[in-house]
């Protein structure tokens, strides 16, 4: 294996989809506000989305989303594991990682992820 073709391999725990899914958040910190974002992409272990502002690593958050497929909204808790500005834009990237998330979340995340690859 060619040294350029290391920065190509998948390093990630679980697989991905595209998921361009509004997502409605809350901050855990009673201070901050709440609001709607636009995902990017999903997998069970967190999410990518697009945010209208920079926010910092490790908040913690709450979100709440629909899968299609699924008739239920789906809750989550996470934080920012990540935040980049996109280029040319006042907008941000977050990555989330969840936390606690229960089983059932995971399980209709896992079986969206599935049926996005095939």
């Amino acid at each position: 294996m060619f040294i350029e073709d290391q920065d190509k391999i998948e390093k990630r725990a679980f697989q991905r989809a595209s998921f361009k899914e509004p997502v409605s958040y809350l901050f855990t910190d009673p201070d901050d506000d709440a609001g709607g974002c636009l995902g990017a992409d999903i997998s069970e272990g967190g999410f990518c989305v697009n945010f209208n502002r920079f926010v910092r690593p490790k908040t913690n958050m709450v979100f709440n989303f629909r899968l299609s497929g699924v008739p239920d909204v789906l809750m989550a808790k996470g934080h920012v594991a990540w935040a980049h500005r996109i280029p040319c834009s006042d907008r941000y990237q977050l990555g989330v990682e969840f936390e606690d998330t229960i089983t059932k979340v995971r399980e209709d995340i896992r079986q969206y992820v599935g049926s996005c690859s095939h």
